[in-house]
């Protein structure tokens, strides 16, 4: 299943081979910003400008089972783990649902929250935010970990997120490169240039703002997407880059 959302203030689920529509729901008061299913896929949700998160059940096209509205602005980004909902929000924080325990845990970071992401090991919270470095904070106690800075962020949505191998950090640019930090030196290791790209031995016309990034779950390679272009990018193996 793909589940998309956009203008149209409808979160939809498409057959990936038939190309089929599977489910629509209505409700949303403005443009779906972000959406993610749970680990089961059993649970579809949508981050909105109306500053909702709605929790759909995926086989049934009722009304949805759960409403986030705790956010006083547009909510940008959504992510979800086995019991943890994490969003990020205009109004400047990230909020981590515990469905488990009920419990909601709120940190401000001062700018409009465009991305968020809960780390494989279930201990932090990456989050990009406008006019600021990307931030590692740890969930139990909020302390901030780590700040990746180098890339622009001061007019668009730009995403982040972790590698497979949870040892990298990966963000678009609005200066038309990506940005890749070691997770723990929090050094910038790697520019991927979109400027220059060429296809077929001729060159494509150049990305100014990376928007979007979405990594493998398990492969160390990743998608960027800028305007109408998506571009795969596959890292070297440790021992090509030792050498």
């Amino acid at each position: 299943m793909i589940l998309c959302g956009g203008v149209d203030k409808q979160p939809t689920i498409f057959d990936v081979e038939t190309g089929k529509m599977l489910k629509r729901w209505r409700g949303h008061g403005g443009t779906i910003n972000s959406v993610a299913f749970n680990e089961e896929s059993s649970v579809a949700f949508s981050a909105s400008q109306d500053g909702t998160v709605r929790c759909h059940d995926v086989r049934s096209r009722g009304p949805p089972i759960q409403i986030l509205d705790e956010a006083t602005d547009s909510v940008l980004s959504v992510d979800v783990n086995s019991h943890e909902i994490a969003t990020g929000s205009a109004d400047s924080h990230v909020r981590i649902f515990d469905i488990r325990e009920g419990r909601l845990f709120m940190d401000f970071l001062g700018e409009s929250v465009t991305d968020v992401h809960l780390t494989p090991d279930n201990q932090c919270v990456l989050a990009a935010s406008m006019n600021s470095p990307i931030r590692l904070i740890e969930k139990a106690n909020g302390n901030l970990l780590s700040e990746y800075s180098g890339h622009k962020n001061t007019d668009f949505k730009i995403e982040c997120d972790i590698l497979s191998s949870n040892d990298e950090i990966v963000s678009g640019s609005e200066d038309g490169q990506v940005y890749i930090w070691d997770v723990i030196e929090a050094k910038v290791v790697a520019k991927l240039d979109h400027r220059n790209i060429s296809q077929a031995g001729k060159y494509v016309s150049p990305a100014k703002f990376i928007h979007s990034i979405s990594a493998h779950p398990t492969a160390q390679s990743f998608i960027t997407a800028a305007r109408e272009r998506v571009y795969l990018w596959q890292l070297p193996m440790e021992e090509e880059m030792e050498e």
